[in-house]
């Protein structure tokens, strides 16, 4: 994750020469690095832009059967790193949480921080 992480703030950093504006980004991750929120204040810094239309999260679990524990921790990791990058929230046009469990209550919270969200999968 920390490669990742790294590779991402690179490309999404100011410093980064770029011909043209970052109107749609992607990005699939696993909640399992304390590294979320350096990752969610790139993000944050490139749609403070305003120049991105698109942006979607795709967040699973990196375990092929899920124990509640497991669950659990993922979920805070995942509410941790969404209450610490509100814009990027925000700005989110598509989430999908893949077998991390969410209550409803959970997904309400979700849904109303999401301002631009017009699309959400659990599953």
């Amino acid at each position: 994750m920390e490669a990742f992480t790294a590779a991402t703030c690179r490309l999404l950093s100011p410093s980064a020469e770029r011909e043209c504006a970052i109107k749609t980004l992607v990005l699939d991750f696993f909640p399992v690095s304390d590294g979320l929120s350096t990752l969610g204040r790139a993000v944050e810094d490139l749609v403070t832009h305003g120049e991105t239309e698109r942006l979607e999260f795709h967040i699973c679990s990196p375990y092929e059967n899920n124990t509640a524990p497991q669950r659990g921790k993922l979920r805070q990791r995942f509410m941790s790193f969404s209450a610490a990058c509100p814009v990027a929230f925000r700005w989110l046009t598509k989430l999908t949480l893949d077998n991390l469990g969410f209550g409803h209550s959970q997904v309400i919270d979700l849904i109303t921080s999401c301002d631009r969200l017009k699309h959400l999968v659990l599953s």
